[in-house]
């Protein structure tokens, strides 16, 4: 769900930015673009956990960069009424997914926030949104 998504990439629900605490994100500790270059200069994707310093203290890699994780909730402008166990929130009416954690063509700081979410068509095909299984 996005809620364990969230408490996962603030390496278990703490107060800091990123999963790899409060600095913000480089080539070193996430696959994102910088100084113009996508994919730190691959202009791609890169390989799971290659960016080892951006990991969670839990040892979770990839909880942001590389490429937009979609969540099992649907889309909605905020947390009213989310549940409070963490569960995701499901609207069978809506075709808009709930994406966290920036993608490899970005350089912008904000998007790659744990507490950062984006809505997105699950109709659409993007070469920076892919999913992460999780039990």
């Amino acid at each position: 769900s996005e809620a364990e998504f969230e408490y996962a990439a603030t390496s278990g629900g703490r107060n800091q930015k990123y999963p790899w605490g409060n600095g913000g994100p480089t080539c070193g500790r996430a696959v994102v673009a910088e100084n113009g270059k996508k994919g730190c200069g691959n202009d791609s994707t890169m390989p799971v956990c290659s960016m080892p310093l951006g990991n969670t203290d839990q040892g979770l890699c990839d909880m942001a960069g590389n490429v937009w994780q979609w969540t099992l909730d649907t889309y909605s402008p905020s947390y009213a009424n989310a549940p409070l166990n963490g569960a995701a929130v499901i609207n069978t009416a809506s075709d808009r997914g709930v994406i966290r954690g920036g993608t490899f063509f970005d350089d912008n700081p904000v998007r790659f926030r744990s507490d950062y979410r984006a809505g997105f068509n699950s109709g659409l095909r993007n070469i920076g949104v892919g999913f992460r299984l999780a039990k």
